[in-house]
């Protein structure tokens, strides 16, 4: 009798087991992840990109949670819509450099495309020191505040009022070293960000040459869209006026202290449902498709690139 006591129980430890081995194989996948998987060499485009704040706002991959997926094919496409500012009357912003950007600090982003906005923002946010404690504490608070709406199957468009809901703030995260991109497990270091092209540079008048600084990223989902506030205006005329013209708010603040070393640099991305692969029945899943212009250090400022950069 004991025996089969014994038996019983010995199978009941084994059927615990296993469930508890199905239940971990469930949730592992949604465990949030700092590497970044890539279908190209270079890992400039066709990339899947964890955020450091999920749950994200929306599934964007077969990876799911945390990950958005760049999908950045058209090498002139996606460089013209998405802009940072620092006046919500300057839809088109410039390139933004401290003393002028002190910390804490606040930016907008904006949208001028035909679509007339876009569903999600991302923000990555990037880290360059020749002193590495600079890279090791490096620590700041994001706050942002937008526009949500339900996405429809059939527009990437944002809807009319009261169809879009003002979320303030939308997060509010502090971030760190554990925060960093990671490439194979292995700490993500480089010259350049995610953009249709290769070495493309992360702020403007970047030396990409071999000598060019590395940086450690952060990636950041603000789970709100950006409006073009002078499209919405022109197709809902009898809507309320829109907080901030539309524009997403991203506040920030470096509590680490970095030194005169460091140079921290901010780029946006956009999320849409109706990316180019998606309305012609391609495969391929929704995706970041857009992202602000920047230029190297040779070239002329034309009044179309934008960019944030902090210098300490």
């Amino acid at each position: 009798m004991a025996k089969g006591k014994e038996h019983n129980n010995r199978l009941w430890w084994m059927a615990s087991a296993v469930v508890l081995l199905f239940v971990a194989l469930a949730v592992a996948p949604v465990a949030a992840s700092n590497v970044i998987y890539t279908n190209t060499a270079h890992n400039n485009n066709h990339t899947y990109i964890p955020m450091a704040n999920p749950p994200i706002q929306y599934s964007s991959t077969y990876l799911g949670d945390p990950y958005y997926y760049v999908n950045l094919t058209n090498t002139t496409g996606g460089l013209n819509a998405i802009h940072i500012t620092n006046d919500i009357s300057d839809q088109v912003g410039a390139c933004y450099e401290s003393p002028d950007t002190p910390n804490p600090g606040t930016f907008y982003v904006s949208d001028t495309g035909g679509r007339g906005g876009q569903q999600d923002i991302i923000l990555l946010i990037a880290i360059n020191s020749t002193n590495v404690t600079d890279i090791t504490n490096f620590n700041v608070d994001v706050k942002e505040h937008g526009y949500r709406w339900l996405i429809s199957p059939k527009s990437g468009s944002p809807p009319d009022y009261p169809n879009i809901t003002y979320v303030s703030p939308s997060i509010d995260v502090t971030l760190n070293a554990d925060n960093y991109l990671e490439n194979d497990s292995v700490d993500l270091f480089q010259k350049w960000k995610f953009a249709p092209t290769a070495d493309y540079p992360v702020y403007c008048g970047q030396d990409m040459g071999s000598t060019s600084k590395l940086f450690k990223f952060l990636a950041v989902d603000n789970k709100v869209g950006t409006i073009n506030g002078t499209w919405y205006n022109l197709t809902y005329p009898t809507a309320p006026t829109l907080t901030n013209n539309g524009m997403t708010k991203i506040e920030y603040n470096i509590t680490s202290g970095p030194s005169s070393n460091a140079t921290i640099a901010f780029n946006v991305y956009a999320y849409n449902n109706q990316t180019l692969p998606q309305k012609v029945g391609g495969s391929l899943p929704p995706a970041i498709n857009w992202l602000n212009r920047v230029r190297t250090y040779d070239d002329p400022d034309d009044g179309t690139y934008s960019g944030w950069k902090v210098t300490v």
